[in-house]
C-alpha cells in the first residue's frame, strides 16, 4: 500500500485588503499591518516560508521604523562635556 503525500500549497500574501489569516495580527488587514506594523512583514520574511509580494515587502521596508537604539549617551552627559572640554 503506497502513501502518497499530500502536496502543501505555500502560503501567499499578495492583497493589500486581504486579512492575514494567521499569526500576531490574523485579524488584520494587510494594509493595516503596512501601516501600523510594518516590520513584521520583514520579520515573516526573514523567518517563516512565505510568499510576499515585492510591492508589499517594499512598502514595510519604506515604511519600517530604524532597528536601533541610542544608549550611553544624553543630554546631561553632553552638558557636562560642553562645561569641561
Amino acid at each position: 500500500m503506497s502513501r502518497s503525500n499530500p502536496q502543501t500549497t505555500k502560503r501567499t500574501i499578495t492583497d493589500h485588503n486581504a486579512r492575514l489569516g494567521f499569526g500576531k495580527y490574523a485579524k488584520d488587514t494587510v494594509q493595516d499591518i503596512l501601516d501600523n506594523y510594518p516590520e513584521y512583514f520583514l520579520w515573516l520574511d526573514e523567518n517563516i516560508d512565505i510568499e510576499i509580494a515585492c510591492d508589499i515587502l517594499t512598502e514595510a521596508q519604506e515604511n519600517a521604523k530604524p532597528n536601533h537604539e541610542f544608549k550611553g549617551y544624553t543630554d546631561r552627559e553632553n552638558i557636562w562635556f560642553s562645561e569641561h572640554f
